[in-house]
């Protein structure tokens, strides 16, 4: 149980620097971060690519979630803007994409597949999740790895982009749960990842 409070705190740190000190290029910094989460999980117990039971079905499955979350998602940006639940929502939006690289965006959507993406799932669902439903039960296991998921991104200081982890990690979280497939969500994450901030980006 160490294992995954010195880690999650160890993300909580390395989100911290990236988002608020920046000392490189964001999507580089978040390639290193993801990679050592990654790295983590692998030797600490968790699933990785060699031990996933990758089928057709959970590929097929994992793109059609990423469209269906980034309708979601497209629907709630609308409603940011028009209902203004959150103040000066759109400065927040565009912050996230605002971001100075040196990157091209087919190697941003390269990294963001692998390891970004598909790291952060290793990570939180079959590292986290899994280790904190096998101790504490499914839903006390799932509700404490989404809040910790979303939590390490108050210190942002974005409230969207707490709100956005909040949604995205409720809905791989919960697949993750009821079905346990871990193969679909990594590719919904990291295809979102892909459609969100390359394809067709909210900003």
């Amino acid at each position: 149980m160490w294992d995954v409070v010195l880690s999650v705190l160890l993300a909580a740190s390395m989100w911290f620097v990236i988002f608020v000190v920046e000392p490189l290029d964001f999507w580089i910094s978040m390639s290193i971060a993801t990679a050592i989460l990654m790295g983590i999980s692998l030797f600490s117990g968790g699933r990785g690519f060699s031990s996933l039971k990758w089928s057709f079905r959970s590929v097929i499955y994992g793109v059609l979630l990423a469209f269906v979350l980034y309708g979601i998602f497209w629907v709630g940006n609308i409603l940011l803007r028009v209902v203004e639940i959150i103040p000066d929502a759109g400065e927040y939006v565009a912050s996230v994409y605002g971001r100075p690289t040196f990157l091209s965006s087919w190697s941003i959507a390269l990294l963001l597949l692998f390891p970004i993406g598909s790291g952060e799932e290793l990570f939180w669902r079959g590292f986290v999740q899994r280790r904190l439903m096998e101790r504490l039960g499914l839903w006390p296991g799932f509700f404490l790895t989404l809040l910790l998921y979303a939590g390490i991104h108050i210190p942002t200081g974005n409230p969207v982009l707490v709100l956005a982890a909040l949604v995205a990690g409720g809905v791989w979280g919960l697949v993750y749960a009821l079905v346990g497939d871990l193969p679909m969500v990594v590719v919904s994450h990291a295809l979102w990842d892909v459609l969100s901030f390359v394809i067709f980006p909210f900003s």
